[in-house]
């Protein structure tokens, strides 16, 4: 044997001895950590936030009262703040109901050993328990639920300035949601969280429009093109202008805090123009033939704005951004537009003096002597008023009745009523519509219906009065 082989032998021996003594103390000290942690809890762990390691149940019960007992939650508030609920004041208690001790029975106690790396944390909410009207009396007196410190959150909108359309940016407001803030505490509660933030768990109402809305920031800059808008209503003697600042007021916010041009406003502006310059149904002031001044009745003659088609031409043009002077669609125009509808060329019939003047711009072309309706009847009697030629018939067409004879013009004026030629008649003027009237219609002598129907066109004022 050589010198070598005999150092070895005596280390061979004691390295033979020591490895099987050290996986037989490693095996005891596990199994030691086994039944140690059978009734332990495992190096960090925590129950509901506490430190719970290598306690007992009834330790870690004990550890969870106490601290139950002295809970306070922390409440982080938007602009109040941090506010405080203590568990005293909600009567919070902890009362066993087995979970802790389902921990205990639940941990892998055949890994103890790397419990370090692998920690674990347990929430007991079901054992913890408060008096739910004392709590939301102590949520319904926080301070940031209080109606003076909360306010409405606000969406980004439109906003006239003197320069233009501008978007008003949102503000978020501190209103909250108190339904929501007495969900997030609860839950808190049953986790025994020590803080919770109530702008973190989304409590306070938010805006529903911001200001980077691409559908707002094309409504603003379409509105700014109907800056230099300006379109003009001429009436003759008068004018109605539409234009930024009177835009100003047109438009209007749906839910979504959009603006858009109102229709109804518009139709408004264009039956507010009617209810001015049209003129049909008004009674008007008239200088007679002998220089009266004379109030006559309304009859059918004037202007009427069409109001529809009008509103939709006034939306089109202001849609293109017009600058232009126009006078409104008419459904029914008359003479002349201004105070003075009937203008200078017209047909001038004194019923009671029974005479018809017609006048060319304001010159006196043609006088004579007429028979009018019999006065005695309704039916019979020349409606006073105003009214206009509709039309010119050479000869007229024979009517149910043939109210018109054998005439050989006529105007017609109003409904089925005329003046014409009537050469059965051998005398006119006088008291003769007393006694021999005719159904409505003016009777005219030959010669000057003939001239009278070459002076006038269709449209031509017929003024009736007595």
């Amino acid at each position: 044997m050589s010198r070598d082989s005999e150092r070895r032998g005596p280390g061979r021996k004691i390295a033979l001895f020591l490895i099987p003594a050290f996986l037989l103390l490693t095996a005891a000290a596990y199994f030691v950590g086994y039944i140690f942690f059978n009734s332990h809890f495992l190096p960090g762990t925590t129950i509901n936030g506490f430190r719970c390691d290598f306690m007992t149940v009834r330790e870690a019960e004990k550890v969870l009262k106490r601290e139950v007992n002295a809970y306070a939650m922390e409440i982080d508030t938007m602009r109040n703040g941090v506010e405080s609920i203590s568990g005293k004041d909600i009567e919070l208690t902890y009362e066993s109901d087995g979970s802790v001790q389902t921990f205990l029975d639940g941990q892998e106690k055949v890994r103890w050993f790397l419990a370090l790396r692998e920690p674990g944390a347990y929430h007991t909410g079901r054992s913890v328990s408060w008096n739910q009207r004392f709590l939301e009396v102590q949520v319904d007196e926080l301070d940031c639920l209080q109606k003076e410190n909360m306010k409405k959150p606000v969406n980004a909108s439109i906003v006239s300035t003197a320069e233009g359309f501008v978007i008003s940016p949102e503000t978020t407001g501190s209103l909250l949601d108190r339904n929501k803030v007495l969900a997030v505490i609860e839950k808190a509660l049953g986790e025994l969280n020590p803080k919770v933030s109530l702008e973190e768990e989304e409590c306070y109402l938010l805006p529903t429009l911001y200001r980077d809305d691409p559908v707002l920031v094309e409504n603003c800059e379409y509105m700014n093109t109907l800056k230099d808008v300006v379109i003009t209503y001429d009436f003759g003697d008068r004018s109605e202008r539409v234009d930024f600042d009177r835009l100003k007021s047109w438009f209007v916010q749906d839910k979504r805090g959009i603006y858009s041009l109102d229709r109804d406003q518009a139709a408004a502006f264009v039956r507010h123009l009617g209810e001015v310059y049209d003129t049909v149904g008004e009674e008007r002031e008239f200088l007679t033939y002998d220089d009266r001044l004379i109030t006559l009745e309304a009859g059918d003659y004037g202007w009427i704005i069409d109001t529809e088609a009008e509103t939709r031409e006034l939306l089109s043009l202001i849609d293109k951004g017009t600058i232009e002077v126009r006078e409104p669609v008419y459904r029914q125009t008359a003479a002349s537009r201004g105070q003075n509808d009937i203008g200078a060329s017209y047909i001038e019939i004194n019923l009671e003096e029974q005479r018809l003047v017609c006048y060319d711009d304001g010159k006196p072309v043609l006088d004579c002597s007429i028979v009018s309706g019999a006065p005695y009847s309704s039916e019979t009697h020349t409606p006073m008023g105003c009214y206009e030629v509709l039309e010119k018939e050479d000869p007229p067409r024979v009517d149910d009745g043939d109210i018109y004879g054998d005439s050989w013009f006529l105007l017609r004026f109003h409904d089925n009523l005329g003046i014409h030629d009537a050469d059965w008649r051998e005398e006119f003027g006088k008291d003769i519509y007393m006694i021999d009237g005719t159904p409505g219609c003016v009777n005219v002598p030959f010669e000057a219906m003939s001239q009278l129907y070459s002076l006038v066109e269709e449209g031509t004022p017929v003024v009736i009065y007595e």
